[in-house]
This record gives structure tokens, C-alpha cells and sequence, in this order.
């Protein structure tokens, strides 16, 4: 039987996917933002918030450097994609192993 935590799915490909989000992560500086996207900002708490998690949350995944495969496929469900989307090898791993 295959565990939760047996297949991990890199956070890299989540801020691949989704760099509006985490543009301070990736650059370390924050950078001088519009108007426009003061009144919609995209940040990883943003992003936690949209996949039903506490900030703090993303912070543990950028240190830990991936997600099992319940939080991979509760980030592409609450984004509107399927988790084969973001981790195609990964998920196919996963998929192979629970059948």
C-alpha cells in the first residue's frame, strides 16, 4: 500500500506554474507593484488562501522542497488543473503505484 508521503512533488513546479505568487520568492526583493496589482496582489499567502492553507504552510513546502500527494492534487484542483499538469512524471509515478 502506498503512503501519502511516499512520492514527493517538487514545489519548485508549483512556483513554475504559478510566478505571480511567488515573485518575491524567486528574486528575493520586493518589488514596486501598480496599481492595478496593489488591488489584486498575488503572493504566497495569496496562494495559500486560494488552496485552503495557513502561509505558513508554502513557507514549510519552499523549505522542504515538496508536497505529498494530497496537497499536490488539492493545489491543481482549487487552480483548475489536473495534478498531471503540474507534476506530469510525478503523478504518473503516484498513479502507477496505487493501482
Amino acid at each position: 500500500m502506498i503512503k501519502d508521503g511516499d512520492i514527493q512533488f517538487p514545489f519548485a513546479n508549483v512556483i513554475r506554474i504559478f510566478p505571480e505568487h511567488f515573485k518575491e520568492m524567486n528574486t528575493g526583493e520586493r518589488s514596486y507593484m501598480t496599481e492595478d496589482e496593489l488591488n489584486y496582489q498575488r503572493t504566497p499567502e495569496s496562494f495559500a488562501a486560494c488552496v485552503g492553507v495557513g502561509p505558513r504552510a508554502c513557507e514549510r513546502w519552499r523549505q522542504k522542497g515538496y508536497v505529498n500527494a494530497k496537497m499536490a492534487d488539492q493545489i491543481a484542483i482549487t487552480n483548475g488543473l489536473h495534478p498531471s499538469t503540474i507534476w506530469p512524471n510525478e503523478w504518473q509515478e503516484y498513479l502507477d503505484r496505487v493501482e
